[in-house]
C-alpha cells in the first residue's frame, strides 16, 4: 500500500495541496498591507522559480535526457539559452528555496520601511548561508539538481549579496545624513 492512494488517489491530493496553496497565497496578499505587497510577491516569486525548474527538469525527463546514457550537464542550459531561457537562476532558486524566500522577502520589508542597515544585515546573512551552500549552489546527477553544500561553493553568490550589502549600507548613512 502506496501512502494513502487506496483511500485518496494522487490526484485528489494534489487538487487538495492547490487549492490550500491558492487559499493562503489569497490571504497573504488580501491581508498585507500596500505597501508591503512587493515582499509577499518576492516570496512567492522564488517558490514559483523553484516550482519552474522542477517543471523543466520533469520536461527533459520525459524527453529523455537525465538517464545514464544522456545525464544533465552545462550542455542543457545552453540548450536552454539558445532558446531565450535562463533556467541556471530557477535551478539556483530551487536551491534553498524556503531560506531564499525568507530573507528577500525580508530584505524587501526593510527596503520599504527605509530600514536599509537591517536589510543589508540581511543580505550579509543571504551571503553566509550562500558561502557554504545552503541557497542557490548546486551541483548537476544524472537527472536533477542537487544542492551543493561546502566551504565556498557559492562564491558567485556570496560576493552579489555582500554588494548589495555594500549598497544598502551606503543608502542607510546617506538616508540618515538626511534627516
Amino acid at each position: 500500500m502506496d501512502g494513502f492512494y487506496p483511500v485518496l488517489p494522487f490526484e485528489s491530493g494534489m487538487a487538495i495541496v492547490l487549492w490550500i496553496g491558492s487559499a493562503i497565497a489569497i490571504q497573504s496578499v488580501t491581508a498585507t498591507t500596500q505597501p508591503h505587497l512587493p515582499a509577499v510577491i518576492i516570496g512567492i516569486m522564488i517558490g514559483i522559480a523553484g516550482w519552474a525548474a522542477g517543471i523543466a527538469k520533469n520536461g527533459l525527463r520525459a524527453a529523455g535526457i537525465g538517464n545514464p546514457e544522456r545525464p544533465f550537464s552545462e550542455e542543457v542550459v545552453a540548450s536552454f539559452q539558445q532558446n531565450d531561457t535562463y533556467i541556471t537562476g530557477a535551478f539556483a532558486l530551487e536551491q534553498g528555496l524556503v531560506f531564499s524566500a525568507m530573507i528577500l522577502a525580508t530584505m524587501v520589508v526593510y527596503i520599504v520601511e527605509r530600514q536599509f542597515g537591517k536589510a543589508a544585515i540581511w543580505s550579509l546573512i543571504a551571503a553566509a548561508l550562500a558561502w557554504v551552500g545552503l541557497i542557490h549552489s548546486y551541483q548537476w546527477t544524472i537527472g536533477d539538481t542537487v544542492i551543493q553544500l561546502g566551504w565556498g561553493v557559492g562564491a558567485q553568490w556570496t560576493i552579489g549579496y555582500i554588494l548589495v550589502a555594500i549598497i544598502l549600507f551606503y543608502v542607510q548613512w546617506q538616508h540618515r545624513s538626511h534627516l
